[in-house]
């Protein structure tokens, strides 16, 4: 029995952008207000803080969000709040450009962002030294800038996704930088609908700019556009592996987490790597249920589904555990619970994700779920098959004789997916006369091809047959 999932890290819970080692930028907004220097955490371990422009006296605040806390700005007037986000660029930001830059994040824009001719996201026109890129809506549609080290577009496109960004929509938006290979993508998911787009490959000529010492801001340009609405978990690396799929996957995969909603009643923040029940003023929740990430299914065998927790006997429990499964992240089977033993129930597809569900009947006791794994239980190396009958077929694949003596019939399933069927027949049966090499033989649902024969006239006195299962 392997381990082919586990899910304990605080992003399985919550899907939040999972951190990456070595990236050069993670903002989540999750605290409840910024530093005394007015300054938001960067969770990318690289200490590249945020810093409100205008957070007092300001519509700007770090509000209840899907993901945790959004920060909000410039609901009122944008033109006199003027409220925006900045991160000093000390030259070592944009220093060392990978294969892929992989830029985005989530916004809830209002009507002013979307319905506008300019309105900024994120860019480097600001601060020392040369721009490198701009993201930003065009009359509500994403448009990508992209310049050398002159400072001169090489890029400047704006893509119609297949929905209309609209005012208090919850959207993740995404570009796939390949300064290389001279492309870019973007990738736009709505939440509601749960659809999402992936542009074209957009094309360029001349050289990205690679010394980059701009600072990084969010919601301003030119002190004269604005962003209104909310910000939710942004990320910049500058050297990464993602491709433009892989940002529609985290995109889909993320709609099912719910831990770190902070409108549902479990709490995948408070205690980083465990969910509990969220508390309000101390008191928590009598039940609540934890819906994770997707993760990889596609088991070789049976499944068998274990979650460590943490609870008191008699007051709390994890009450319930299901899952379900996909192929393609879109479409789920029913929500389906784990056997008395942990035994997965649900079909086997390429995804399973978990539900689970806590519950306490002391209101200042809450469980905790820390770890849930999948286990991949492979099939026995062969299965003797007791009472099946070995059927031969002729050339038209309807039965010619039924091997009613046949004994010792197994059936071996190798790694490389080749089944075999071997079975042993009396030496004087007379339908050994029906079998012979190529010929065809079913047992069960089934079909073998002979292959090789053996007679063995000692001991049992018995005919040898071996077959290779057809494939589609």
């Amino acid at each position: 029995m392997a381990v082919k999932s586990i899910l304990t890290s605080q992003t399985d819970f919550t899907g939040e952008f999972p951190y990456i080692e070595g990236m050069s930028g993670l903002w989540r907004f999750n605290e409840s207000e910024p530093d005394a220097d007015d300054k938001l955490i960067d969770s990318s371990r690289n200490d590249r803080k945020m810093t409100i422009i205008n957070w007092s006296g300001t519509t700007a605040s770090l509000k209840s969000s899907q993901k945790g806390r959004q920060f909000r700005m410039n609901i009122n007037n944008p033109t006199t709040e003027k409220t925006h986000l900045q991160v000093t660029n000390d030259g070592s930001i944009f220093a060392e450009l990978g294969e892929r830059i992989v830029v985005g994040g989530w916004m809830n824009p209002t009507t002013y962002s979307v319905g506008n001719t300019f309105c900024p996201i994120f860019n480097t026109r600001y601060g020392p030294g040369q721009l490198i890129l701009y993201l930003s809506l065009y009359s509500g549609k994403p448009r990508i800038m992209l310049y050398n080290s002159s400072g001169s577009l090489i890029l400047d496109k704006t893509v119609t996704p297949s929905f209309s960004l609209v005012n208090g929509g919850w959207y993740f938006i995404a570009g796939v930088i390949e300064p290389d290979n001279k492309q870019f993508t973007y990738v736009v998911g709505d939440r509601d609908s749960g659809e999402v787009f992936i542009s074209d490959v957009l094309t360029f000529t001349g050289e990205l700019n690679r010394s980059c010492t701009a600072d990084i801001v969010m919601g301003m340009h030119a002190d004269t556009y604005y962003y209104a609405g909310g910000f939710d978990d942004w990320f910049l690396d500058c050297a990464s592996d993602m491709t433009a799929a892989d940002l529609a996957e985290y995109f889909l995969s993320s709609l099912c987490a719910n831990a770190g909603d902070m409108s549902e009643n479990v709490d995948g923040h408070t205690e980083p790597g465990a969910v509990m029940l969220r508390a309000t003023d101390g008191v928590y929740p009598e039940s609540g249920q934890l819906t994770t990430i997707p993760t990889s299914c596609a088991l070789s065998g049976s499944g068998r589904v274990s979650v460590t927790s943490e609870y008191t006997a008699g007051v709390n429990a994890i009450s319930l555990v299901e899952t379900a499964t996909s192929q393609d992240l879109v479409e789920w089977s029913a929500w389906q619970s784990i056997g008395t033993n942990g035994e997965l129930q649900s079909p086997n597809q390429k995804y399973i994700r978990f539900r689970i569900t806590l519950t306490t009947t002391d209101t200042s006791k809450t469980p905790k779920v820390t770890d849930i794994q999948l286990h991949d239980i492979p099939k026995a190396p062969y299965d003797k098959l007791g009472f099946a009958r070995s059927v031969v077929l002729d050339e038209n694949g309807a039965w010619e004789s039924v091997l009613e003596n046949a004994f010792d019939i197994i059936v071996t399933s190798e790694v490389n997916g080749a089944d075999t069927l071997e079975f042993k027949l009396p030496f004087q049966d007379t339908k050994r006369l029906s079998i012979d090499n190529e010929k065809q033989v079913q047992i069960v649902n089934d079909v073998y091809r002979i292959r090789t024969m053996t007679d063995d006239k000692t001991a049992e006195v018995i005919c040898y047959e071996r077959g290779i299962r057809n494939r589609p």
